[in-house]
């Protein structure tokens, strides 16, 4: 008994101290745990404009790519029309 009245006291702040303390320190921990999810998003974000700007110029090559071979087929299908007509005289005069 004289254990617990001696030490009782102290027990009994003890756990008041410790209660107010992670009172205290649990708004501190939630924001430090938001500051972190803030970080990996726009980490995240980061990351995603990247790619969006590399998808972007890989876009505009592919167009310029697709621009230049529809030229060729143009000037393919119009010689190839100068040409069908070149066959065509040429069965005529026979």
């Amino acid at each position: 008994m004289e254990i617990v009245s001696e030490y009782g006291g102290e027990a009994l702040r003890l756990f008041f101290a410790s209660l107010v303390t992670w009172f205290f320190s649990r708004k501190k921990q939630k924001v430090e745990v938001q500051q972190k999810e803030l970080d990996l998003v726009e980490k995240s974000l980061s990351i995603y404009r990247n790619i969006i700007d590399n998808l972007e110029e890989i876009v505009k090559e592919k167009t310029d790519d697709n621009n230049r071979l529809n030229d060729i087929i143009s000037s393919l299908e119009k010689r190839k029309f100068e040409l069908m007509q070149a066959l065509s005289k040429c069965q005529e005069n026979k």
